[in-house]
């Protein structure tokens, strides 16, 4: 029996934050190594249209990561119209 792949690519996500009915969802491997801030997605699965517009907070502004992403002002899904 041949290999197909490492078992460390498995596609495991989080989910970081909550914003009413959005949440960020990040994979694992990219938390761990701080890669990306994840993605949005809307309760009803679709991806969410995100508006950065808000400051930073204090963490961001002085150069560290909080974690979450900070700058997000609104959050809105096409498909079902849902707007956080």
């Amino acid at each position: 029996m041949g290999r197909r792949g490492s078992l460390y690519r498995l596609p495991v996500s989080t989910i970081v934050e909550f914003r009413g009915t959005f949440r960020l969802v990040e994979a694992d491997v990219d938390r761990l190594r701080r890669l990306s801030k994840g993605t949005w997605f809307c309760r009803c699965g679709e991806l969410a249209v995100v508006e950065h517009d808000s400051p930073r907070c204090d963490i961001c502004s002085a150069g560290g990561d909080c974690g979450l992403d900070c700058s997000v002002s609104r959050l809105s899904c096409t498909k079902c119209g849902a707007t956080a």
